[in-house]
């Protein structure tokens, strides 16, 4: 898969939004393909994300979900901390309970492989693919993870900026990764997780998209 993020500029508030990024489920598959086709010109059968999910161990997928402002947030916590968050933001009154965000790793001993990242054209600019990316490295933390990695395209400047943001650098190139276009990945780790600093820089960007978006969390 691959990360998608777009250069949309940020969106003034207007109206509550409210979402909520919780555990992806069999039920969620059929939005996710859909939201999927719209961010990657090889997206995944449906088939693989069945087997994602039922059957690998190692994999960990989340997804964001757009509510009618009314919702009630799901009953039991997410299995990670800090997972299940609610979020308002601004935006318009159209109620619905699409997703439109999701992301995804793979539990490798104690490495993190985010191996996917996207958030709806419609909902970028927002901080979205951000507050996903927290939520991951969230639960790479909390299975052990001492170090994440991920894969990205070297013309998704944006992406590279979000990951550089909360301390991933560029360790290599795998030449023609992308099989549609043979674009090389630059890889990407991150520092160690359990390092002072970057336990600090990530609280800190934790708490300015928080205070960004103002969520609650059920931990």
């Amino acid at each position: 898969m691959g990360q998608n993020l777009s250069a949309a500029p940020a969106k003034r508030p207007t109206d509550r939004e409210t979402f909520i990024v919780e555990a992806m489920t069999i039920e969620h598959v059929d939005e996710v393909r859909e939201l999927e086709r719209r961010c990657f010109l090889t997206p995944w059968p449906k088939e693989s994300f069945y087997y994602e999910l039922e059957r690998n161990c190692m994999a960990r997928y989340i997804v964001l979900r757009r509510v009618a402002e009314d919702a009630e947030a799901p009953a039991e916590a997410a299995e990670s901390p800090g997972l299940l968050q609610r979020i308002f933001g601004g935006c318009n009154r159209v109620h619905s309970n699409s997703v439109v965000g999701f992301a995804g790793l793979w539990m490798m001993v104690d490495e993190a492989h985010i191996t996917t990242l996207a958030v709806s054209p419609d909902h970028q600019g927002k901080g979205l693919g951000e507050l996903l990316l927290v939520a991951i490295t969230e639960i790479s933390a909390a299975h052990g993870a001492k170090m994440m990695t991920l894969e990205v395209r070297p013309s998704n400047l944006i992406a590279q900026k979000l990951y550089e943001k909360h301390g991933f650098s560029g360790h290599g190139v795998r030449p023609h990764y992308y099989s549609d276009d043979g674009e090389d990945a630059v890889v990407m780790w991150s520092e160690e997780l359990g390092a002072a600093k970057s336990r600090q820089r990530f609280q800190e960007l934790r708490d300015s998209l928080r205070r960004r978006l103002t969520w609650e969390s059920k931990l």
